[in-house]
């Protein structure tokens, strides 16, 4: 098969735990340099026990036998930006394979195998929500929310002020990127949201090549994306009377991050028994923050705006 690259078997690795059935190991960076660094990681088998939960780099791994029992979880470690590839004689899932979190805005993601071959994919990034305005007071603008171009959520403008010496009514001021405009008086009173960060948040991207596949009754594959984060409410307004009424105006809510897409697997074998549940759905987009209320006027700041719902992922049997 084009797909299949063996490799010399530079030892023996059994991923289990005597003593601790729930005993979560790694396989870190610093154990795949048995491996040049240009080389995929060569073990004869990786086994992982019930009831272990084995922590991986994503890169290659190229076995003669990898074998996840019932139970066990083999689990790619947060903020990757690579493929995971599982390349093996015969593979074996019984139990667990999870990569989620994979990181946000690297481009395309690419894997070359020693054959030319190449796989990649490019996460189409949805757009965090735009932060509300701030409430003008009736005499002054309130400052504008920001809009981003990216995943992240924009910051809300801060809510029209009556303040100084002497008294006089300022606009609010706008966010410029995802911080919440300050108050342009007490600190508490009319500030913006900060709109939502999330550096990552896709779900994960798996290749299984192998000569032989088989997927037991419970196996799963897990590479959905995260939900988004919500964009943090804004500061409140008000007024009072006494001779001359005084307004405050809200502050606009922060937006929400985008949702984290879905994950891809790629199954590259002319031999598969049975079918995991593969979970590849997209997280949805985080709420907008609540704008400030207006207290005993009714000059209430705008909410953040929802980021975009994730793309749903695939999975391709080859």
């Amino acid at each position: 098969m084009k797909y299949l690259l063996w490799g010399f078997a530079l030892l023996s690795f059994t991923a289990c735990s005597d003593s601790n059935p729930t005993q979560s190991t790694s396989l870190s960076d610093s154990t795949a340099t048995t491996a040049s660094k240009s080389s995929p990681l060569v073990l004869s088998n990786l086994i992982v026990e019930p009831g272990q939960v084995l922590n991986i780099p994503p890169r290659e791994y190229k076995h003669d036998t990898i074998h996840i029992k019932e139970g066990g979880l083999l689990k790619v470690n947060d903020n990757g930006s690579k493929w995971l590839v599982l390349n093996a004689k015969v593979l074996i899932c019984e139990g667990s394979i999870e990569y989620r979190n994979v990181r946000r805005g690297v481009g395309k993601i690419e894997f070359a195998f020693q054959s030319g071959e190449k796989i990649d994919h490019t996460y189409d990034e949805g757009l965090g929500g735009s932060g509300g305005s701030g409430a003008a007071n009736g005499r002054q603008q309130g400052g504008l929310g920001f809009r981003p171009t990216d995943y992240n959520g924009g910051g809300g403008g801060s809510g029209a002020y009556y303040i100084g010496t002497p008294r006089q009514n300022v606009p609010g001021m706008a966010a410029t990127d995802f911080r919440g405009a300050p108050s342009p008086g007490l600190a508490h009173m009319s500030f913006g949201g900060n709109g939502a960060r999330q550096p990552y948040g896709h779900g994960g991207l798996v290749c299984i090549v192998a000569d032989k596949v088989t997927f037991g009754n419970l196996a799963r594959i897990e590479l959905s994306g995260t939900n988004g984060i919500d964009g943090s409410p804004a500061g409140g307004g008000d007024c009072y009377g006494g001779g001359q009424v005084y307004y405050w105006g809200g502050g606009g809510g922060g937006g929400g991050t985008a949702g984290g897409n879905g994950g891809v697997l790629k199954v590259m074998s002319s031999d598969v028994t049975n079918m995991p549940v593969v979970n590849v759905r997209p997280g949805r987009g985080g709420r907008g923050g609540k704008g400030g209320p207006g207290g005993r006027c009714s000059y209430q700041g705008q909410d953040g705006m929802n980021g975009d719902d994730g793309e749903q992922g695939y999975a391709d049997w080859q």
